[in-house]
């Protein structure tokens, strides 16, 4: 496989932005014909497209590294100096997140979740590589997808005239039994979930802006509310689950007359 990388030296960048040429030698990574271990931005491509996207420090992999499938984020590793420490998070192709683990020193340890369509599943807790307990939780098969919506929201749209009669708007969550959680815009049968899903809070900005609002509610009200009087707007949740805090994937409202 062919490994496009781009190294962080402004000076050498400018002359030679895309480098093909790396050695690996001993689990180490250096520049080809040089003897000291690479330190620099870390950019994989295959065959044209962003594939990986981290940091090296002294020939090893450290901090954060992100790696792309078609178009979407798969999965972030957090490493110190080629090992696996803290957290891997991975993604389901359409954004809902899929698992989040704990590892030190590259081995398995503390507990780890998994999701499926939004809805929390499982939990396994390690030590040092091994399950030493699991937990598993409510699930509804009749679910597809886990969303939140706005109460008078229809097909991806919400009134301005609605905006304005409210004080406060609530932001809602449950299931949805469409196969795509697109088609809550269109027609779609909804299921309340349970009470153990409850909305943490949420960011809101108006699209296209640099503001954005933070709220640790579930109603939107004051600045964010005004928020929603752009043309559209951008919603990202946080939800709680069993305890459990994590981000369902945020979307664009449009507010018509």
């Amino acid at each position: 496989m062919l490994l496009l990388i781009f190294f962080s030296t402004p000076s050498f960048s400018q002359l030679n932005p895309c480098v093909m040429d790396i050695v690996v030698k001993h689990d180490t990574v250096f520049k080809n014909g040089e003897h000291k271990p690479y330190t620099g931005e870390y950019r994989e491509y295959y065959p044209g497209d962003l594939k990986v996207l981290g940091q090296y420090v002294n020939g090893f992999k450290h901090g954060e590294f992100k790696y792309f499938g078609f178009h979407n984020c798969d999965s972030v590793v957090q490493y110190s100096y080629g090992l696996k420490n803290g957290q891997k998070t991975t993604y389901e192709a359409d954004g809902y997140l899929d698992s989040r683990i704990n590892y030190s020193n590259d081995t398995l340890d503390g507990t780890a979740y998994y999701w499926t369509r939004g809805q929390l599943l499982s939990a396994n807790t390690y030590k040092k590589g091994k399950v030493i307990s699991s937990q598993y939780f409510p699930e509804s098969d009749s679910i597809e997808y886990l969303i939140f919506y706005l109460p008078n929201e229809q097909h991806g749209q919400i009134s301005r005239e609605y905006i304005e009669s409210k004080d406060s708007i609530p932001i809602r969550i449950c299931g949805t039994m469409c196969g795509n959680p697109s088609e809550i815009y269109y027609k779609c049968d909804t299921i309340q979930l349970n009470s153990n899903y409850k909305i943490v809070s949420f960011d809101i900005s108006g699209w296209g802006t640099d503001s954005r609002v933070h709220s640790n509610s579930c109603y939107i009200k004051g600045s964010a509310k005004r928020m929603m009087m752009y043309s559209s707007f951008d919603i990202d949740v946080l939800i709680e689950a069993y305890g459990v805090q994590y981000f369902i994937p945020g979307r664009i409202i449009k507010t018509i007359k």
